[in-house]
């Protein structure tokens, strides 16, 4: 994928709804300004995007570009794009006034992105959400990740690996406060016990998968 296709998809007159341009081929080959210019002009008709890998894309993007374009966006997929900021990507939610919630996130692999950005997600989206990967945030407040329970109790799907400030209690707050959870995943957050995993049993249909430190 490169500039040129960008260009060619822009003007075909599509009214897409779903538009998925997630690691295509050699990230150093598409800009965000053509990136821009795409969902400028498609963005009205979208319910799902996926831009993830394309590492050109930064916080202008969400800031310029998506919070102007995307009034109807439902689910969002914007992974490992390294170029993000806690701080703007934050603002673009909490100013995100086009659209009226999102009901997927997936800010996963972003590792710059942490508290701020989560407390956005969750003031715009939280009573839409049901699904939700931050993967990889791994600065994260235990603050900010016990919030998800409180604005965010549509969720069925939440992916917290690697968030390091994850403990017995965030995940004991989400599986009481969601009562839709079916896919709980906390792979390498240190701070939680086996006694978390065990307090999921197997009539409460969650699908937990967690990993433990060796030493608890």
């Amino acid at each position: 994928m490169c500039d040129d296709f960008l260009e060619a998809l822009e003007f075909s007159d599509l009214a897409l709804t779903y538009l998925d341009l997630a690691y295509s081929g050699d990230a150093e080959l598409v800009g965000e300004v053509a990136v821009m210019s795409l969902i400028k002009e498609l963005g009205p008709t979208l319910k799902h995007l996926d831009l993830s890998g394309i590492t050109s894309i930064t916080d202008e993007f969400f800031l310029r570009c998506l919070k102007e374009h995307a009034p109807n966006l439902e689910s969002l997929t914007m992974a490992e794009l390294e170029e993000l900021t806690d701080e703007k990507i934050g603002q673009f939610f909490s100013e995100w006034e086009k659209n009226s919630g999102l009901i997927s996130v997936d800010l996963s692999r972003n590792h710059t992105l942490s508290s701020l950005a989560l407390n956005g997600v969750l003031q715009h989206s939280g009573p839409q959400l049901k699904s939700l990967n931050i993967n990889g945030w791994k600065a994260t407040s235990n603050e900010s990740l016990n919030l998800i329970a409180e604005l965010a109790t549509g969720l069925s799907k939440v992916d917290l690996g690697w968030c390091r400030e994850a403990d017995d209690f965030t995940l004991a707050k989400i599986q009481d406060e969601c009562d839709n959870l079916k896919d709980l995943s906390c792979w390498g957050c240190n701070r939680v016990t086996p006694a978390a995993r065990r307090r999921v049993s197997p009539m409460s249909g969650i699908v937990s998968s967690c990993s433990f430190p060796l030493t608890c």
